[in-house]
This record gives C-alpha cells, sequence and structure tokens, in this order.
C-alpha cells in the first residue's frame, strides 16, 4: 500500500496509522469481527467528545440553567 492513497472526503493524504490499520485488516473478517472493532472505536472517540465537552463546560462555566435557556430559545 502506498502512502500516497488519497482520503476521498477531505482529499487529505492518509497518515501512517491509517495505513497500517488498512494493511493490518486487509484480511478477512467476520461481521462479528468488525461490530466488535466498530464498537471499540465508536466508544474511544465517545471517550473524547466527552473530555472535549467537559473542557468547554467547565471553561464557559455553564450550568445546568443555562443549558435550560439554550434549548428554550
Amino acid at each position: 500500500m502506498e502512502t500516497n492513497i488519497k482520503n476521498s472526503q477531505k482529499n487529505m493524504p492518509l497518515n501512517n496509522l491509517q495505513i497500517g490499520l488498512l494493511r493490518l485488516f486487509q484480511r478477512e473478517m467476520s461481521e462479528d469481527s468488525i461490530l466488535s472493532l466498530k464498537r471499540v472505536l465508536v466508544t474511544h472517540y465517545d471517550t473524547l467528545l466527552q473530555a472535549e465537552l467537559m473542557q468547554v463546560i467547565g471553561d464557559k462555566k455553564y450550568i445546568q440553567t443555562d443549558f435550560d435557556n439554550m434549548l428554550m430559545q
């Protein structure tokens, strides 16, 4: 696999990790294995997103009333 493979969504070159993952998973996989890997990735990105959310809430000093007001607008 070459390093000049393009990511079609953003037209950016794949990084070394993406290329390594493609090489790692170029073999046949069961649907259960695929689902398991998807769950791992979703959990990982959920953890990152939750940490970023908590950082923003802390930085902006939001409280529940602020969220309630945003929902009412």
